[in-house]
């Protein structure tokens, strides 16, 4: 049973578990003691000395971030010292700050410029004093300028603590400076350009390059999105000025910061093809644009007998309106990519790790450096720093091994059994795992789907597992196309020598053989040199509507752009192929009736098409999309300065 201490704050009782510092124990009772350097779930810093309260009995103020509440104290947090306190460290602050808050970029939403409004400080009396310098690092995502540094320490905890470790504190005293080791550039020094640094900045001395130039944060719109790159799906705020996404963040729940890797984060700013705005069809070797009565008299034509494939991108809405399609127009070849790694069973399963005292991760490549998966692996190392037990299993040294109690390396299969299963082993490490999960009293197993039959025969039907998809609504594809859907129909799909609509994004190693293919999607890239017919369609920005995470839960996302001209929605171009052939879909409209998650396990032989070795290369394209950008940026730059 969870011990919980009571203390009184500001005259308040506040009860709250044991182990709670001070400065968290006051939020729970809507007491806001302000700080610069705090990150909920790490420990506690110190650093800005901006959280200083005092209690009775101690001879001089502490910093609530650091202190444990503890029975019976009395804390104040706004006494006349302490103003007076918080006004000196700030004026301290200050003497080593640009004071051109005016023109800064950040001005609106700079912590430190809040808490000093606040309290009452507009400048230092000290004067300015320049230390810091703005660091020329040739990249396209991260602009740094150690003036503006506070020496929080937030960039440096929040990159140890997920595992990159690629920023320190070099020097001492007034020379201190955070940098890299050898004050490398970012490229050369392993970092992965996931942003976190900038994410948790509370000024501008880290910030994107993306939005330099483009307005003040403080007028931009904000949006809640979805990533919909891979399967972690991560929730973000998609930041709009001049119908222009010009920055994106990860969502903070709870106060606490969430993670996007550099595909989510500076997505936007890649080049993945020109735009497709207008049908297009094939002529020789090129494409010519053609009007949508054009192309949906074509679709119309070949439609009946057809093959249809989905991508497991599509939000649910989309999903739905292709099932209703699909039946409407009696098609019986249709098939989505999530047969490229799953069966259909295994995406139906969920579970939240929110609770969980130990996490089993089977035969998944979780990488940080390697952008597999890293928003996965950075919620597993959160849950590890807050108590939680780790044990990992592959055939891999994982990079997320290092903060688990258990690494079992060797045949996957062989293992699970040995573990969940009634199998013993003389191996100490596999019988210390085993005992530890034999105790555990919540554990929940993340796992790749293959692994997913012999995980529920060797730990039983009611055991918590989550297997992971590998694109963002692969669990919403399971769930509303559950009695559409069959496993391992994608193969005879997309070799049909019948017509295929290709409807979404879909992964760029799959084999088309079809006579006449139909491809809806955003951009002109190389997969699209393989169509007949081109539609456009609308980029995650573009759409609303909802899917569901990997974890099994409902996600909805805002519209944040407007689409352009002579592009339409995934649902709007099936509605219209439907109503050229003069059939009536049945349209659901109980979204959320249509995508709960309630199927029953239930044994199946299918392990996906491809081998384990090919199935993060939809990932692998965008990550070599992420280090090519950054090369060219340097290259350029070199250029720049030499001429």
């Amino acid at each position: 049973m969870e011990h919980k201490v009571t203390l009184t704050i500001d005259g308040k009782e506040v009860c709250v578990p044991e182990g709670t510092n001070v400065l968290e124990a006051a939020r729970t009772a809507g007491i806001e003691i302000p700080t610069l350097c705090y990150l909920k779930d790490f420990l506690g810093f110190g650093a800005c000395r901006i959280c200083l309260v005092e209690i009775e009995g101690f001879r001089a103020p502490v910093t609530a971030c650091t202190t444990i509440a503890k029975d019976g104290m009395k804390v104040t947090t706004n006494s006349p010292r302490l103003q007076q306190e918080r006004k000196f460290v700030l004026d301290l602050i200050f003497s080593m700050h640009p004071p051109e808050c005016g023109r800064c970029p950040k001005l609106g939403v700079c912590d430190l410029r809040k808490i000093a409004s606040k309290n009452k400080v507009a400048k230092s009396s000290f004067g300015y004093t320049e230390i810091g310098h703005t660091v020329d690092d040739p990249n396209p995502f991260i602009y740094r300028d150690t003036r503006y540094c506070i020496l929080c320490g937030k960039c440096v905890r929040i990159c140890q603590g997920q595992g990159t470790s690629v920023l320190a504190f070099l020097g001492r005293g007034v020379k201190m400076t955070v940098s890299t080791p050898n004050n490398a550039l970012l490229k050369d020094s392993g970092c992965t350009f996931c942003g976190s640094c900038v994410e948790v900045c509370p000024v501008n001395a880290l910030s994107e390059k993306p939005k330099i130039g483009k307005g003040r944060e403080s007028k931009y719109k904000r949006f809640e999105c979805v990533c919909l790159e891979c399967g972690n799906a991560c929730d973000t705020i998609v930041s709009v000025y001049q119908n222009e996404v010009v920055k994106v963040n990860a969502k903070v729940k709870d106060d606490v910061h969430g993670y996007l890797c550099a595909v989510g984060r500076f997505g936007f700013t890649l080049d993945r093809g020109k735009r497709i705005t207008a049908p297009m069809k094939r002529k020789g070797l090129d494409f010519e644009e053609i009007t949508w009565d054009e192309a949906i008299s074509t679709i119309a034509e070949r439609i009946k007998g057809s093959s249809m494939l989905l991508s497991a991108k599509l939000l649910n809405e989309d999903i739905m309106t292709a099932k209703a399609f699909a039946k409407a127009l009696q098609l019986e070849d249709i098939a989505s990519t999530v047969e490229l790694y799953s069966s259909y069973n295994a995406m139906k399963s969920k579970a939240e790790i929110d609770d969980t005292d130990l996490i089993i991760v089977v035969g998944l490549s979780l990488s940080q450096k390697k952008r597999l998966f890293p928003a996965l692996d950075f919620d597993i190392r959160r849950k590890v720093r807050l108590g939680s037990k780790l044990i990992v299993v592959s055939g891999e040294d994982l990079e997320v091994s290092a903060v688990a109690e258990f690494k079992l390396i060797g045949d996957v299969r062989k293992l699970i059994n040995e573990l969940l299963g009634k199998e013993s082993s003389e191996d100490n490490s596999i019988a210390g795992a085993k005992k530890l999960y034999e105790s555990a009293k919540s554990p929940v197993i993340i796992c790749e789907p293959s692994y997913y039959d012999e995980i529920v025969c060797a730990a039983g039907e009611s055991t918590k597992l989550v297997a992971v998809p590998y694109e963002s609504n692969a669990k919403g594809v399971a769930a509303v196309m559950s009695d559409v859907l069959e496993d391992g129909k994608i193969k005879a799909v997309v070799e049909s020598s019948k017509m295929l609509y290709v409807v979404g994004e879909v992964w760029p190693n799959i084999e088309f053989k079809s006579d006449f293919i139909v491809m809806q999607k955003p951009y002109l890239d190389a997969q699209a040199d393989k169509a007949d017919l081109l539609l456009p369609a609308p980029t995650s920005w573009e759409m609303e509507g909802s899917i569901i995470n990997l974890f099994g839960s409902l996600t909805k996302l805002q519209k944040a752009l407007a689409m352009p001209e002579g592009v339409k929605t995934y649902s709007e171009v099936l509605q219209e192929i439907a109503k050229a052939v003069s059939v009536d879909m049945d349209l659901s409209k109980d979204i959320e009736a249509a995508i709960e998650i309630k199927g029953k396990y239930e044994k199946t032989d299918f392990k996906g098409i491809l081998p384990l070795s090919e199935r993060k290369l939809h990932m692998d394209a965008l990550n070599e999309l992420i280090d090519d950008t950054v090369e060219k940026f340097n290259v350029l730059e070199t250029k720049s300065e030499v001429s």
